[in-house]
């Protein structure tokens, strides 16, 4: 899960949005902080904690690094919040769904997301306080990690083993705030296996997933779609091997996560890392969220809602970037099943503000269409 993954993607979007978006970024960082009126209470307690926090490797490498340690956390925080969960990275260590039920929390609830940050960085645990059904406490292993995991020193990919970007800025690794938070609950989602140096990665299942998004948003109504299970043949032996691969969603399971996410909720996607056209091909490996349907009411070219309307686009959120399917029937056919956050009270959102009506990210996909 999430340890060498390339995405099939519609290239000529993401090449383009790649290119745009840092500097949306840093407009959106600057124009925010202006108008920032009150300090935050889990912002006060991050500082407070600063010295006495009990995530003892992070206190080591800031200090060699002349950082201040609270204030490093608090933007980090601060970061996700201004961009609804976009610059949350995973790095190398396999918490891919973990990180996706993270940008779904700062997405709906971003303040509750620095509280539980807080909790996490000042105590080493969150309490039943925080809406959670138990309570989730860092291991000693987490709390005093400093080393990637073995999916860094595979093959092609060998690089140095540190865990954090603030240890090595240049090669995708983890950010601290999302250790802070994912680690924690991996632990607890698979009991007796560490993320702190894990070999193979975290590979969480569907089930772990769902079960964490429960924890996460309690009130909220969360459910799975699974893909139906096809085998190859009638022969018993094809049968048995492909009775524990799910497929790709068909259009009518595929209907039901479209809707959920036009309806304002959010879907954790568990995706393919190979496209095939082949219907027994399975889809798994990495989750990403499936964060906003494009339809032809975002467009403001008549061209553009004329093809919008004929075959909607699909954004993805993974490892701090956006990807953009400009036919979400290409998505659905690398996808094997879903995490649905239906909407309902305060859950709901329209997606990433980038692309809503008028706004750049959406005016870049109308010129491209």
């Amino acid at each position: 899960s999430g340890l060498t993954v390339q995405l099939h993607l519609d290239k000529r979007f993401h090449l383009a949005m790649l290119s745009v978006l840092p500097r949306l970024s840093l407009a959106t960082c600057c124009l925010a902080s202006r108008f920032t009126l009150q300090e935050p209470a889990w912002e006060a307690r991050i500082m407070e904690c600063s010295a006495s926090t009990p995530w003892s490797a992070l206190q080591k490498i800031a200090k060699d690094h002349k950082r201040n340690l609270g204030r490093y956390i608090v933007g980090q925080v601060h970061a996700r919040i201004r961009q609804k969960g976009l610059p949350i990275q995973q790095g190398w260590e396999g918490l891919c769904s973990i990180v996706s039920v993270e940008y779904v929390l700062v997405m709906l609830e971003p303040h509750r997301f620095g509280d539980i940050v807080a909790d996490l960085f000042c105590n080493g645990s969150v309490s039943e306080e925080r809406g959670i059904p138990q309570a989730i406490t860092a291991s000693r292993e987490v709390r005093e990690c400093m080393k990637s995991s073995g999916a860094e020193a595979d093959g092609e990919n060998r690089r140095n083993m540190d865990l954090f970007k603030l240890q090595d800025s240049g090669n995708n690794k983890i950010n601290a705030v999302d250790w802070i938070f994912s680690a924690p609950f991996a632990d607890v989602l698979k009991p007796g296996i560490t993320p702190c140096e894990n070999r193979s990665g975290q590979s969480q299942i569907m089930d772990d997933y769902t079960k964490l998004a429960a924890w996460i948003f309690p009130s909220a109504d969360v459910s799975m779609q699974h893909a139906r299970l096809r085998s190859v043949s009638n022969h018993p032996v094809a049968k048995w091997i492909a009775s524990g691969k799910h497929k790709h969603l068909q259009k009518d399971e595929w209907a039901k996560i479209m809707k959920t996410v036009q309806e304002g909720g959010q879907v954790i996607l568990r995706v393919s890392t190979k496209a095939s056209t082949n219907s027994n091909h399975g889809a798994s490996g990495h989750a990403v969220v499936l964060t906003a349907v494009l339809t032809e009411e975002r467009a403001s070219d008549s061209c553009a809602r004329d093809l919008l309307q004929a075959s909607p686009a699909c954004v993805v959120w993974s490892w701090g970037k956006y990807y953009v399917f400009e036919s979400c029937d290409n998505l659905r056919k690398v996808s094997g099943g879903g995490t649905l956050l239906q909407a309902r009270g305060d859950y709901r959102t329209e997606g990433p503000w980038r692309f809503l009506l008028g706004k750049p990210g959406m005016a870049l996909i109308e010129s491209h269409v």
